[in-house]
């Protein structure tokens, strides 16, 4: 049997693991303890057994107290974190005899993220080995919410996942394996908002169908715009209400807006005449509704007008 140096916190693959504990953690990125947790996150672990596990791995969940360990073929919810990241975050278990000198070993958990041969979902995000503090539960050392990032953008309903894990203490390892089917995190999206395009990065949108009327057409150096007089520039003032057919995608159905939005410009009068659009009128929009991230929770966009150029030129 060989024991180790220090082990020292490190990613095996790609990005450096301070993603992974940013996108995944609340207030600051990092786990908050929880009712198995054996303290701060320890940066290093000492003597790590070094040995092939012979320890049995249990994956699963603690959820009101009780831990459900996973099977293959699960269907198991990611997670977005506050800066947009998407995770898993199982609980593992293994007999105490991992370390049993200690009742909240300090122990490095290896993770792997497989998938199907030429399978891309998780790109970048293969796999993280990470020092953890664990801590016993009767004949069982356990260490809850492991945060496992899969990505940084929504992963496809039943992406399937393999998740290979081994956990070392200073005088044993234990493996596990089971093979998962990731899906959107509960309550589940509705197919029709699950169907609809998405743009963002950090913040994450999708875009839902939706129409604008006109409310209120006028000289843009009236308004908040304050273009010269000569521009010819109108400001159009409108009222976005959603399509009815996707009120689920989103609590907000009617709300006001203008052109001068999302990089849109004040249109001319020319341009709006051109387009017929008057008073009254109606014209194509789309809502832009947030699902991941803390960005502005609503967007909303006049497409009906993209058709114009901007008509506010020079200072006013």
């Amino acid at each position: 049997m060989r024991r180790g140096g220090a082990f020292v916190l490190e990613r095996l693959r790609s990005a450096p693991l301070v993603l992974v504990l940013c996108a995944c953690g609340g207030g600051g990125g990092e786990p908050g303890p929880g009712p198995h947790d054996g303290g701060p996150l320890p940066s290093t672990c000492e003597d790590l057994f070094e040995g092939e596990p012979e320890l049995a791995l249990e994956i699963g969940r603690i959820t009101d107290g009780a831990f459900t360990r996973w099977s293959d073929g699960d269907e198991v919810a990611f997670a977005w974190g506050p800066q947009g990241g998407t995770m898993i975050v199982p609980t593992l278990r293994a007999d105490a005899s991992l370390d049993p000198d200690d009742e909240t070993p300090c122990v490095s958990v290896e993770i792997a993220n497989l998938e199907p041969e030429g399978g891309t979902a998780f790109e970048g995000f293969r796999g993280a080995r990470v020092a953890l503090a664990g801590a016993r539960d009767g004949d069982r050392v356990v260490v809850q919410d492991v945060f496992d990032q899969l990505g940084w953008i929504e992963i496809p309903r039943d992406t399937p996942l393999e998740l290979d894990v081994v956990v070392r203490g200073r005088r044993a390892a234990a493996h596990g394996r089971v093979a998962l089917t990731i899906v959107p995190p509960r309550p589940a999206i509705p197919p029709e908002c699950e169907s609809l395009p998405t743009t963002g990065s950090g913040c994450r949108y999708r875009i839902v169908p939706a129409t604008a009327r006109v409310v209120r057409i006028s000289e843009a150096s009236e308004g908040s715009a304050q273009c010269p007089a000569a521009s010819d520039a109108r400001f159009v003032e409108t009222e976005v209400t959603i399509d009815p057919a996707y009120a689920a995608c989103t609590t907000v159905t009617t709300r006001p807006g203008s052109a001068l939005v999302l990089q849109q410009y004040l249109p001319s009068s020319a341009c709006l005449e051109s387009l017929g659009v008057v008073e009254g009128s109606t014209l194509d929009a789309e809502l832009r509704v947030i699902f991941a991230g803390t960005c502005s929770p609503v967007l909303e966009q006049i497409t009906g007008l993209d058709a114009c150029g901007d008509a506010c030129v020079g200072t006013p």
